[in-house]
Protein backbone atom coordinates (compact mmCIF):
# COMPACT_ATOMS: atom_id res chain seq x y z
CA UNK A 1 0.00 0.00 0.00
CA UNK A 2 1.35 3.39 -0.93
CA UNK A 3 1.88 6.13 1.60
CA UNK A 4 0.88 9.72 0.92
CA UNK A 5 4.58 10.49 1.31
CA UNK A 6 5.70 8.13 -1.46
CA UNK A 7 7.47 9.83 -4.32
CA UNK A 8 5.81 9.42 -7.71
CA UNK A 9 7.96 9.06 -10.84
CA UNK A 10 6.80 10.28 -14.24
CA UNK A 11 8.08 10.32 -17.80
CA UNK A 12 7.65 13.74 -19.37
CA UNK A 13 8.35 15.29 -22.76
CA UNK A 14 7.09 18.09 -24.89
CA UNK A 15 5.42 15.95 -27.51
CA UNK A 16 3.73 13.20 -25.49
CA UNK A 17 1.68 12.88 -22.34
CA UNK A 18 2.99 12.56 -18.82
CA UNK A 19 3.05 8.91 -17.80
CA UNK A 20 3.60 7.53 -14.29
CA UNK A 21 6.39 4.99 -13.83
CA UNK A 22 5.09 2.29 -11.49
CA UNK A 23 7.75 1.54 -8.88
CA UNK A 24 5.83 -0.87 -6.66
CA UNK A 25 5.16 -3.21 -9.58
CA UNK A 26 8.74 -3.06 -10.85
CA UNK A 27 9.94 -6.45 -11.96
CA UNK A 28 13.32 -6.97 -13.58
CA UNK A 29 12.79 -6.62 -17.30
CA UNK A 30 9.45 -4.77 -17.06
CA UNK A 31 9.04 -1.60 -19.08
CA UNK A 32 6.28 0.94 -19.22
CA UNK A 33 6.96 2.03 -22.79
CA UNK A 34 8.51 0.17 -25.75
CA UNK A 35 11.43 2.53 -26.26
CA UNK A 36 12.29 2.83 -22.57
CA UNK A 37 16.03 2.18 -22.17
CA UNK A 38 15.90 1.30 -18.47
CA UNK A 39 13.77 -1.29 -16.70
CA UNK A 40 11.32 -0.01 -14.09
CA UNK A 41 13.47 -1.51 -11.32
CA UNK A 42 16.14 1.05 -12.27
CA UNK A 43 13.75 3.84 -11.30
CA UNK A 44 12.87 2.01 -8.07
CA UNK A 45 16.60 2.06 -7.23
CA UNK A 46 16.75 5.76 -8.12
CA UNK A 47 13.86 6.31 -5.71
CA UNK A 48 15.90 4.64 -2.96
CA UNK A 49 18.86 6.97 -3.66
CA UNK A 50 16.62 10.04 -3.56
CA UNK A 51 14.93 8.93 -0.32
CA UNK A 52 18.31 8.26 1.27
CA UNK A 53 19.67 11.69 0.30
CA UNK A 54 16.62 13.57 1.56
CA UNK A 55 15.99 11.60 4.74
CA UNK A 56 19.66 11.51 5.80
CA UNK A 57 19.53 15.32 5.97
CA UNK A 58 16.17 15.42 7.74
CA UNK A 59 14.19 16.71 4.78
CA UNK A 60 10.83 15.27 3.73
CA UNK A 61 10.94 13.11 0.61
CA UNK A 62 9.83 14.91 -2.56
CA UNK A 63 6.34 14.68 -4.04
CA UNK A 64 7.38 13.71 -7.54
CA UNK A 65 10.26 13.19 -9.90
CA UNK A 66 10.17 13.85 -13.63
CA UNK A 67 12.33 11.88 -16.03
CA UNK A 68 12.63 13.68 -19.35
CA UNK A 69 12.13 11.24 -22.22
CA UNK A 70 14.80 13.06 -24.23
CA UNK A 71 17.40 10.77 -22.60
CA UNK A 72 16.43 8.20 -25.24
CA UNK A 73 17.89 10.42 -27.96
CA UNK A 74 20.82 11.82 -26.03
CA UNK A 75 23.49 10.73 -23.63
CA UNK A 76 22.07 12.43 -20.54
CA UNK A 77 19.15 11.73 -18.24
CA UNK A 78 17.84 14.86 -16.56
CA UNK A 79 16.07 13.99 -13.32
CA UNK A 80 13.95 16.86 -12.00
CA UNK A 81 12.90 16.53 -8.37
CA UNK A 82 9.92 18.58 -7.23
CA UNK A 83 10.40 19.29 -3.55
CA UNK A 84 7.56 19.74 -1.11
CA UNK A 85 6.49 23.18 0.02
CA UNK A 86 8.16 24.46 3.15
CA UNK A 87 6.14 25.49 6.17
CA UNK A 88 7.05 28.93 7.42
CA UNK A 89 10.36 30.57 8.11
CA UNK A 90 11.70 27.66 10.18
CA UNK A 91 10.99 25.16 7.38
CA UNK A 92 12.54 27.46 4.78
CA UNK A 93 15.69 27.86 6.87
CA UNK A 94 15.97 24.08 7.34
CA UNK A 95 15.58 23.57 3.57
CA UNK A 96 18.12 26.30 2.80
CA UNK A 97 20.68 24.82 5.18
CA UNK A 98 20.34 21.29 3.79
CA UNK A 99 19.39 21.43 0.08
CA UNK A 100 23.00 21.83 -1.05
CA UNK A 101 24.04 18.69 0.85
CA UNK A 102 21.10 16.75 -0.59
CA UNK A 103 21.99 17.83 -4.12
CA UNK A 104 25.65 16.99 -3.48
CA UNK A 105 24.70 13.47 -2.34
CA UNK A 106 22.52 13.02 -5.42
CA UNK A 107 25.23 14.30 -7.75
CA UNK A 108 27.72 11.83 -6.23
CA UNK A 109 25.23 9.02 -6.86
CA UNK A 110 24.72 10.31 -10.42
CA UNK A 111 28.47 10.33 -11.05
CA UNK A 112 28.84 6.82 -9.65
CA UNK A 113 26.05 5.52 -11.89
CA UNK A 114 27.09 7.38 -15.04
CA UNK A 115 28.82 5.33 -17.70
CA UNK A 116 31.66 7.38 -19.08
CA UNK A 117 32.69 4.62 -21.53
CA UNK A 118 29.34 5.03 -23.29
CA UNK A 119 29.22 8.74 -22.52
CA UNK A 120 25.91 8.45 -20.64
CA UNK A 121 25.43 10.69 -17.61
CA UNK A 122 22.74 11.40 -15.06
CA UNK A 123 21.98 14.88 -13.77
CA UNK A 124 19.72 15.86 -10.86
CA UNK A 125 18.03 19.19 -10.33
CA UNK A 126 15.68 20.19 -7.55
CA UNK A 127 12.89 22.68 -8.09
Amino acid sequence: MESKKDTKFYFISYDTNVKEIPLNDAVHGSRLEKDQQFDNWFFAQMNASIRCAFLSHGIEVPKCVYIDRCYRNSNEMLITIVRNNVNGEKGALKWYKNWFFVLDDLNRAAMANSDFDYDFTFKFRII
